[in-house]
């Protein structure tokens, strides 16, 4: 007897503001999160908004997707894309849909990051949290939380944060 198995989801429409930098891929805010053990307060580490990029239905980085670095408290991104190491440097524009990056403010973005802040505090046993978030016409929409991200993708687009760990842990 065969039995098939399905995983229905609901699909997920991103943000027309998000739609406009490319189209082809569901784009998502990576955040990392920091449980604090010192003021016992989940604060945000550091923020980089993945973009697929030249066809391609997928925004990660290591599919030729771009990296742009995220100002944590305006929710404004970063004058530069990054591709990663062997497929591209940086640029300035979206190379499909033309957008500037230093235009684009993320919708929802402090919405965001409270609720990755309280979604953390509901697991505080996991010191860091790198978040997936999709940005929908109505909120945030949270894809999911990894204990053990790449973190390089973040350092990369916004520096190092050796330091902002240490002084955290």
């Amino acid at each position: 007897m065969q039995t098939n198995h399905y995983i229905i989801q609901e699909l997920v429409e991103q943000h027309d503001i998000i739609n406009k930098i490319y189209d082809k891929s569901i784009n998502t805010l990576r955040l990392i999160t920091i449980y604090d053990t010192k003021s016992n307060e989940v604060v945000p580490l550091s923020g980089v908004l993945r973009i697929g990029a030249n066809g391609n239905v997928v925004d990660n980085w290591a599919q030729g997707g771009l990296a742009v670095g995220v100002d944590l408290k305006t929710g404004k991104l970063n004058k530069y894309g990054l591709y990663k190491h062997g497929y591209g440097t940086k640029t300035d524009s979206h190379p499909n849909s033309g957008v500037k990056f230093a235009d684009v403010m993320l919708p929802y973005f402090q919405e965001a990051i409270e609720q990755a802040q309280q979604l953390h505090y509901e697991l505080k046993g996991i010191k860091v949290i790198g978040w997936d978030i999709a940005f929908t016409k109505e909120g945030p929409m949270f894809i999911e939380g990894n204990d053990n991200m790449e973190v390089s993708i973040n350092q990369e687009t916004n520096g190092g944060l050796k330091k902002e760990f240490e002084s955290c842990l």
